[in-house]
Order: structure tokens, then C-alpha cells, then sequence
């Protein structure tokens, strides 16, 4: 069944009133697609080791662009055909009473997320998007060619395989507007953008 977690965030979403202006006026064919990038700032605070890490990311998202479109109008207030990336663009550690310098983030060991982390990707960024999962993974097509498995929980009759691969490729076009943003974020370090482009041998199977 889908998780309680994921289930509780989607019933959120739905409820956002910016969501339900997009879904109102889609139904018409008058919304545009949204595609936003915004810079973050995280701060961990481990008191233990009175130590302090500010993470900066660049996120980038896709509302409402291409098959995942067609496929959320379709499916209306089941689907949000939402997808976004993260890049970890670089990391500060403070230690409580002195200061602290920024260096280039660690990579990060990309993974799928439906508002809970699912699988590892290979990728150098993190998908974040409104996927069916099954048993906690993705659903993706089979081996045996059968590209339309049901999904678990309320949506039995909604090809999970279909959709993901549809959001994937809003992914896609988010991964894409990241690497174009990256220049002017990092000014123009070519070192660290070429940390966030994907390399082939890395990235598993279903994500390439």
C-alpha cells in the first residue's frame, strides 16, 4: 500500500491553493506550465558537537510540461504532475564561537524520492516528483514488456509504469534547466559545474 507518509503529503499538495488555480484553469487548456529554479539554504545544528553545517542547494522544478500534463488532466485531483532536482552546491561547518569556511559540497549520492527517499539513481542530484510506487520502489515497466502494471493502494486502475516514465521526462527537463542555471550560480567554475553532469557507467538502469 502507498506509505502513510506519502499519502499525508499528497493529500497536502492537493489542498495547495496554487495547485488548485493550476488544475482549474488546465481544465480549460489556459495554464502554462511552471518551471521555477530557487537557491536554499539548509543549517543542521548538532549541538552535541556544538557544531554547525550550512548546506546550499539549487533546486529546479517542472509543473504541469509535457505526456505528465495530459496524464494529470486525465487523472484530475489524483496526479500532480510535479518533478524537481537538487544539486548540493556547497557546505559549511561552523564550530560554536568560531567562524567557518565554504567549500565545494561533498557529492551526493543521488536518489528518487516521492516525498520519501525510494531508490539510489546514480545521478549527482536528487529527483524529487509525484511518483507511484510499489512496495516502497518506483513502478516501472517490466522485463516482460508489460509496461502498464496496476499500482498498489487507491489508484489500482492507473498505469503506474506509464506515469513515471512521464514525470521522469518533466525530470528531465528540470535536470536540464539546472545545468543552465549552474554558470551563473557558481559563477562561472567550470570544476564544479562538471560535478553535477551525469556520467553513464554511474547512473543505474531505469534512470538513464
Amino acid at each position: 500500500p502507498v506509505p502513510p507518509a506519502v499519502r499525508a503529503a499528497r493529500a497536502a499538495l492537493l489542498g495547495n491553493k496554487e495547485w488548485q488555480k493550476f488544475n482549474l484553469m488546465s481544465v480549460f487548456g489556459s495554464s502554462p506550465a511552471i518551471r521555477q529554479q530557487l537557491e536554499l539554504t539548509v543549517l543542521t545544528n548538532d549541538t552535541r558537537r556544538r557544531r554547525t553545517t550550512v548546506d546550499r542547494w539549487l533546486l529546479c522544478g517542472s509543473l504541469g510540461t509535457r505526456q505528465a500534463r495530459k496524464m494529470a488532466l486525465e487523472y484530475k485531483d489524483r496526479l500532480v504532475p510535479l518533478a524537481a532536482v537538487a544539486a548540493l552546491l556547497s557546505r559549511r561547518e561552523m564550530v560554536e564561537g568560531q567562524g567557518g569556511d565554504e567549500t565545494v559540497a561533498p557529492d551526493v549520492d543521488g536518489a528518487a524520492f516521492a516525498f520519501v527517499q525510494l531508490e539510489r539513481t546514480g545521478l549527482p542530484v536528487h529527483i524529487n516528483g509525484w511518483f507511484e510506487t510499489a512496495s516502497d520502489a518506483l513502478v516501472w515497466p517490466r522485463a516482460s514488456g508489460d509496461a502498464n502494471p496496476t499500482l498498489s493502494g487507491e489508484l489500482l486502475l492507473l498505469p503506474g509504469a506509464q506515469w513515471n516514465e512521464a514525470l521522469m521526462a518533466s525530470a528531465v527537463e528540470a535536470y536540464v534547466d539546472l545545468l543552465q542555471t549552474l554558470p551563473e550560480v557558481l559563477r562561472g567554475d567550470l570544476a564544479a559545474m562538471y560535478r553535477f553532469w551525469p556520467t553513464g557507467a554511474a547512473v543505474e538502469d531505469c534512470f538513464r
